[in-house]
């Protein structure tokens, strides 16, 4: 990669391609760079370009500059502090940004992306306190939400370069709760902040690297840890570093642990003299790297945590000016969740009360959107893959007697999914990059050396039936069971534009590039990606909790996640297969449970939701209080409350808020007899409607429509409830009656053009056309899912994404979409708009189909192995109730009023939503702690 690495600077150069400017450049200014450079390489390196290497080149370019943001930063202040950056930005030497952005730039980060992330920082700092300030006391708080895999790293490096340039002269990062993952952030901080290898610097010897290559010499980093040692009192002592006369800017990288910050904190009390009245006078900035680590799962976590934020915020009063950044993979982070009380969330030390930030998303990561929603999931082939014989292989109920005798089928298939997507790469311009499996299936280490044992034994026959294809036509090829399996994967699992021959012929330097390793201490093996730069690492990785959390696996492709769902109160965290997959998202796939999906794609609309109302707020100029008080009781916080207060001893008692949700109701029971029965109920429902001439070609509007109707509907209707039962929905849809907000809009959803045909419909008959309350409708067809008791789909949207907007009429949807800060055409700008002041309800019919299997291929000509039943005579019939925002509803209201309507109309839960939660995740098998003993 020299050569391209060579050949890129120069095209940058010579064509003055502005490293700057946040502009996509033009597909003939592409043309134009290759075809200069395949004229002028000759000179620069004796030889003419390959076409290899041409492609590599144009991909380098294109992939630099042609990065687009899928989602926009979002930034959440209280306007009550003092902003500072931009009258000083201009009067300060850029010095240690300048040289991170030309080491990002020399990796060839997006240049988008490098700039957006500019942006994020200098409002961070514009937040936080002047630390030239002739002021002598502040403290600020703030917090970063950000993916998982999503640049949170890469954001706070940056800020720790730029605050050293604003004046900061103390940064501690604390960089995780294991050895291995604070040696991680060393080693970034080493190659991004100080420049050099801290292991020589502590032993005396300089050797530069990263940002100390683009670094003038005068600007130094020091520091006490290295990647050999966490902070250790006897190396800082022997440093003899002062805090009250530092010369160059200090950086701490430490564990998120109770002895270390303690160390930590006897030590500076101790070297600088310091006593409740005796303060450091130099600025510090904290960044706490696992702000969401430690959520409280019983007394003895709370105990920890307790300890552990006490340090923390004991750090921090240490110095007369302090900032504390908090960076969190998900907004259900501790600080909203853990505390007992909203006034006691407030009070917090630690709360971000300062601002908030959303870190901005490229459309080149590979998220929650990209693995578990809707348009994925609908996919032919999606990334996603159900499996249904883990537990075959290994229970997810196991302990350290259990034995793994085989590995199941649906391991083998993601191996091999992982030898295709590793040959697919070799075949396009990144071929020497990183790739990695993980496979996480349990937390024990011996159970996992296990495992390693029995894939070794596996790969070991694909490579040898591999190699012995090599040289074979493909019909004798096929002969070999392996070769046919890899076949088999390869049409089941992916839709590339590579076609198997292709892969079978790469897949043999493919395979046999593959290592394998189980990461746990009772194994010698090191995922070391750096011993393997130049080439790249193909690796399958075994582990448990230290792939689930912190540990970053390079260029991973494929991943095998079968750990029991009461493991999601670490969130997103676990979500190790996030992250940005240049010119491979089509060979990305992640082999997951039915329980694990359900519960993904719960919290990733949860997720989405909460990031759209921080939007909403930052344009109403609202406050981070408002947006914790909103994560609170968001229901989603009912799914992380529930699980982190067991064992605590405690009356629980969830306070959720409805205004502004949507609640569906679109599983169905597998009972004909129920189904006609909500058939005829519905039709009763829209008969007795008094209904207005507002209409268009497709939909009828219902306005106003009485509460008790709706109520009455709501019980008379039977169909499984979603995640906030139907008591919630009637107690919430009498408050706002109590509250004076105008009655319903009803409309039917009508798709009103043919259904499409797809080929698991063929030869099946279908009643598109149904007449019901005297109106004629085109009902839509839904293949779907029955396990003999519930019928259901993987998709939560059964109707259309943006189908909020059928409560408007035609104008009404160009002046909001015309007038909101969400240009996206989904559901969100006719949920927040200013015009939405009613509550609606959307019923749809389904003309419903149940699969048998579920997963067949059913974009294959031969469906011969696919059950397909009709389960009901009549369509089906799915309800979605949305509430408008109450400031929307009661804006003729005081806003102590709205406040007030607010916390009346919360609905109350104790301790028996924790047992519906307990029928769908399975929590009671090891506790927490236990998981941490034996990693």
């Amino acid at each position: 990669m020299e050569v391209i690495d060579q050949l890129f600077k120069i095209a940058l150069a010579l064509f003055d391609i502005d490293k700057g400017g946040n502009n996509s450049i033009s597909q003939d200014l592409v043309d134009k760079v290759i075809e200069q450079m395949k004229t002028t390489a000759p000179t620069y390196i004796e030889r003419e370009l390959s076409e290899d290497e041409v492609k590599k080149l144009r991909f380098e370019i294109q992939n630099h500059f042609n990065v687009s943001l899928a989602q926009e930063a979002i930034i959440l202040g209280d306007n009550k502090v003092q902003r500072w950056f931009d009258e000083k930005k201009t009067d300060i030497d850029w010095g240690y940004w300048s040289a991170y952005k030309e080491s990002l730039l020399k990796k060839k980060r997006p240049n988008k992306v490098i700039n957006e992330n500019e942006k994020v920082i200098n409002n961070i700092l514009d937040f936080s306190g002047d630390p030239e300030s002739e002021e002598q006391t502040w403290s600020r708080k703030g917090l970063v939400m950000g993916n998982v895999q999503s640049g949170k790293t890469q954001n706070y490096i940056g800020l720790i370069n730029k605050a050293f340039d604003c004046g900061y002269k103390v940064v501690i990062l604390l960089g995780g709760h294991m050895n291995d993952l604070r040696k991680q952030t060393q080693i970034r901080v080493d190659e991004d902040v100080i420049g050099l290898e801290s292991k020589h610097l502590i032993h005396g010897t300089r050797r530069a690297i990263g940002v100390g290559n683009y670094r003038k010499d005068n600007l130094r980093v020091a520091t006490y840890t290295s990647t050999e040692s966490d902070f250790n009192r006897k190396i800082a002592r022997s440093l003899n570093i002062s805090f009250t006369s530092l010369n160059d800017p200090l950086i701490i990288t430490v564990k998120k642990n109770t002895s270390v910050l303690n160390n930590l904190i006897n030590y500076i009390k101790e070297s600088n003299g310091l006593d409740e009245d005796k303060k450091i006078e130099v600025p510090m900035l904290l960044i706490d790297d696992e702000a969401d680590y430690a959520s409280v799962n019983g007394l003895k976590d709370r105990d920890r945590v307790t300890k552990t934020n006490e340090y923390i915020r004991t750090l921090l009063n240490l110095f007369h000016k302090n900032h504390y950044v908090g960076y969190t993979a998900t907004p259900f982070a501790n600080v909203f969740i853990d505390p007992n009380e909203e006034d006691e969330m407030l009070s917090n030390d630690l709360f971000p009360k300062d601002y908030m930030v959303r870190v901005p998303v490229p459309e080149n990561y590979c998220g929650q959107d990209f693995f578990f929603g809707d348009k994925s999931l609908d996919m032919n082939k999606p990334p996603v893959v159900v499996i249904k014989d883990n537990e075959d292989m290994l229970p997810l109920k196991h302990n350290k007697d259990t034995a793994i005798i085989k590995i199941s089928q649906s391991l083998k298939d993601a191996i091999m999914s992982f030898v295709i997507a590793t040959s697919v790469r070799m075949l396009r311009p990144d071929q020497q990059k990183h790739n990695t499996m993980m496979v996480n299936v349990t937390h024990l280490k011996d159970l996992q050396n296990d495992l390693k044992k029995l894939i070794d034994i596996y790969m070991d026959e694909l490579r040898h039936a591999i190699d012995s294809a090599h040289a074979l036509k493909m019909e004798i090829a096929l002969n070999n069971s392996h070769i046919a399996e890899l076949r088999r994967v390869y049409e089941n699992y992916f839709d590339i534009d590579e076609s198997f021959e292709e892969v079978l012929g790469a897949s043999k330097k493919a395979v046999n590039k593959i290592k394998i390793f189980a990461i746990n201490n009772k194994s010698d093996a090191v995922l070391d990606y750096s011993v393997y730069e130049e080439n790249g690492l193909c690796a399958i990785a075994i582990g448990g909790y230290k792939l689930s959390r912190g540990l970053t696996l390079e260029g991973l492709t494929v991943s095998y996640f079968a750990r029991n769902s009461k493991m999601y109160d670490t969130l997103m965290q676990m979500c190790r297969w996030f992250g940005y997959r240049p010119n491979y998202q089509d060979v990305c796939k992640v082999f997951l449970p039915k329980e694990s999906l359900d519960w993904y794609k719960f919290i990733s609309i949860a997720i989405n939701d909460l990031y759209a109302q921080l939007t909403r707020m930052r344009d109403q100029e609202r406050t981070p209080s408002d947006f914790g008080l909103q994560v609170r009781s968001h229901p989603g916080s009912l799914m992380v409350t529930a699980r982190n207060k067991r064992g605590t001893g405690e009356e629980r008692v969830y306070s959720i808020d409805l205004w502004g949700s949507r609640n569906r109701r679109l599983i169905f029971r597998d009972n004909n007899e129920i189904n006609n029965k909500n058939f005829n109920v519905v039709e009763r429902f829209l008969s007795d409607l008094e209904f207005e001439s507002q209409q268009d070609e497709k939909e009828l509007i219902y306005k106003n429509v009485d509460y008790e109707k709706i109520i009455k509907l709501l019980e008379d209707t039977d169909l499984l409830e979603d995640h906030i039962p139907n008591d919630a929905l009637i107690d919430f849809i009498k408050r706002l009656q109590d509250n004076g907000v105008q009655g319903f809009r009803v409309t039917l959803k009508n798709i009103g053009t043919k259904n499409r045909q797809v080929k698991w419909m063929k030869d099946i008959e279908f009643q598109d056309n149904w007449e019901i309350a005297g109106r004629n409708i085109t009902v839509p067809r839904r293949k779907m899912e029955s396990n003999g008791v519930r019928i259901s789909n993987p998709k939560s949207e059964l109707g259309d994404p943006d189908d909020e907007k059928l409560l408007f009429n035609l104008a009404d949807r160009e002046e909001i979409m015309n007038h909101s800060s969400f240009k996206s055409g989904l559901n969100t700008p006719f949920m927040y708009s200013d015009k939405r002041d009613f509550p609606g309800l959307i019923i749809y019919l389904f003309n419903v189909r149940t699969l048998r299997p579920f997963e067949s291929n059913l974009w294959k000509e031969d469906l011969s192995n696919l059950e397909i039943q009709n389960p009901f005579e009549k369509p089906a019939v799915g309800l979605s109730l949305s509430f408008p925002l109450a400031e929307s509803s009661l804006r003729d209201k005081s806003s102590s009023e709205i406040k007030r309507a607010i916390n009346d109309s919360k609905k109350l839960y104790t301790q028996n939503w924790q047992k519906q939660l307990e029928l769908e995740f399975d929590f009671n098998t090891s506790t927490h702690d236990d998981d941490l003993e034996d990693e």
